[in-house]
């Protein structure tokens, strides 16, 4: 009976380790997340003031 529960506890300190693990991850995609949407935005940004002569010059024609 001894054997058993600590096996049980072994196996709940191991699911405990992989859902720490999961939450690690999931905190990393979501990092990884704003930082490519904050860089697609920068970038849009970028693209946008480029452009904004032409539209500014087509405006005028």
């Amino acid at each position: 009976m001894k054997q058993a529960l600590e096996k049980y506890e072994v196996r709940f300190i191991n699911l405990e380790q992989r859902d720490k693990e999961k939450i690690n991850l999931i905190a990393k995609l979501d990092d990884d997340i704003k930082e490519i949407k904050q860089s697609k935005a920068n970038t849009s940004s970028i693209e946008n003031s480029e452009n904004a002569p032409e539209q500014l010059f087509k405006e005028c024609k």
